[in-house]
């Protein structure tokens, strides 16, 4: 009885550990199957930054949360790099900058030198946080000269102001954007004009120019120009090769010279000729006094006005001196497909070899993922989609996952079952009523057996 209330126990101990066992074993499938959220920038973003990543996100078709407490955006684990590269190619997220923060915890013992820099570096990311938001404008930065003010310096110092634009991908600040920057520039420092005012793009060249001038228009219409011609060349050949993997660079060189022709010449008269118009007559007599051995001779003087005709021709400005073009193709072409590319382009742009035009066709081959991300880049609501690679790569894993912890927990359970199968005690077979008498007689007559074998 003893023993059977022993084995009772154990046996209770096991289907608790077996119980426990799968439970855990439970818990740690879900927890390795379920996915994981992470912040895709943080907590501290700014109301219209935070806007524009849940935008994108719904246009993608790609599952966030928003964290209640901190108000992050999170996104699963496995979209989390894919999603944060496409936000940068729209510039978010700009840089964490802090303007006039600066100064909530001021400091009693700061200098004037100190309050004077920090005010500076605060204008300086104030302005640039403004310029950040405008449209096309992927991130910004400003540098202020700001004099220092003193009655022992000439005041002939003026502030002066840089701001260099990083623009997004495909795109170019119009003439009207660049003046407001500087104009919004110029009004938020004090006593700086808009001519003191320099704007550069991401390869460091100036594109800020007096509005309205010659060397603005020469500059807005070459880029016009080219922008054109790129987009004339990308149409073309995507609809010869069927395929949206094409780059083209023109590069156009424009002759901004005046020529101005002046010309003057005498017009014909009544008669046809260019022989004038008498004004005047005089006739002269010599005699012979004044001639000696000479006869009397006479003379006419005549005076005569001739009609001129003075014109001037300016040429325009804007000549092309000289056009190149380069074209990339995403994908392995013939050579006889290159001239074919040449030959159409060259058409279309009006090349001429006389004067000095040239175009290069190169092919650069890329994988399938590299082809998907481009193609990607060309649309805005296009999701990112993730590499086949990378998806098998995460399938794989979570069916290893998932098998692995079916093969642990069928081994667990065979292993509990065989030990309460060793362990079960066997039950001993109990004579039945009849038995026993049938044994106690057969008993009782070998011992009466024995006792008279003794007797005698």
């Amino acid at each position: 009885m003893a023993d059977l209330l022993i084995f009772q126990s154990k046996k209770n101990g096991l289907i608790l550990g077996i119980v426990l066992i799968v439970a855990i074993a439970i818990g740690a499938t879900w927890w390795i199957l379920s996915p994981k959220w992470t912040p895709v920038i943080g907590s501290e973003m700014n109301p219209d930054t935070k806007l524009k990543v849940q935008n994108h996100l719904m246009e993608w078709g790609i599952p966030y949360r928003e964290e209640s407490q901190t108000g992050a955006i999170l996104v699963q684990n496995t979209s989390l790099l894919d999603v944060r590269s496409r936000l940068n190619e729209y510039g978010i997220p700009s840089e964490t900058k802090i303007g006039f923060e600066l100064f909530n915890e001021a400091e009693y013992g700061m200098s004037e030198f100190t309050q004077r820099i920090n005010y500076q570096r605060a204008l300086e990311t104030e302005i640039a946080k403004t310029v950040a938001g405008f449209s096309g404008v992927k991130n910004a930065r400003v540098h202020l000269s700001l004099p220092k003010e003193s009655i022992f310096k000439d005041k002939s110092s003026i502030p002066k102001a840089s701001v260099t634009i990083t623009a997004i991908r495909n795109t170019a600040l119009s003439d009207d954007q660049i003046e407001g920057i500087r104009r919004l520039v110029a009004t938020s420092v004090d006593q700086l004009s808009t001519e003191n005012v320099v704007v550069l793009d991401e390869r460091g060249r100036v594109i800020s120019f007096i509005k309205g001038s010659e060397k603005t228009f020469g500059i807005e219409q070459n880029r016009n120009l080219e922008l054109s011609y790129e987009e004339k060349i990308k149409n073309l050949v995507i609809e010869m090769l069927k395929t949206k993997n094409v780059q083209a660079v023109v590069s156009i060189k424009y002759n901004m010279d005046k020529i101005k022709s002046i010309r003057e010449e005498i017009l014909p008269n009544n008669e046809g000729n260019n022989g004038g118009y008498p004004i005047k007559s005089v006739s002269k007599k010599t005699s012979d006094g004044e001639l000696k051995n000479a006869q009397n001779n006479s003379s006419l003087e005549q005076e005569f006005i001739y009609s001129r005709e003075k014109s001037e021709i300016e040429y325009a400005t804007g000549g092309i001196e000289k056009i190149s073009v380069g074209i990339v193709i995403g994908e392995k072409i013939t050579t006889e497909t290159k001239e074919i590319i040449s030959a159409l382009v060259s058409s279309a742009l009006g090349l001429e070899k006389e004067r000095g035009d040239t175009i290069s066709v190169a092919y650069s081959e890329t994988n399938k993922e590299e082809k998907s991300a481009k193609d990607s880049d060309s649309t805005i609501a296009t999701p990112p989609e993730k590499s086949s690679l990378d998806k098998s790569i995460y399938k794989d894993k979570k069916t290893i996952y998932v098998f692995s912890v079916i093969l642990l927990l069928i081994t667990l359970i065979l292993i509990i079952t065989t030990t309460l199968l060793r362990k079960t005690p066997r039950k001993e077979k109990q004579l039945s009523q009849e038995e026993m008498n049938t044994l106690l007689l057969e008993i009782k007559q070998w011992a009466n057996e024995q006792v008279q074998d003794k007797n005698e």
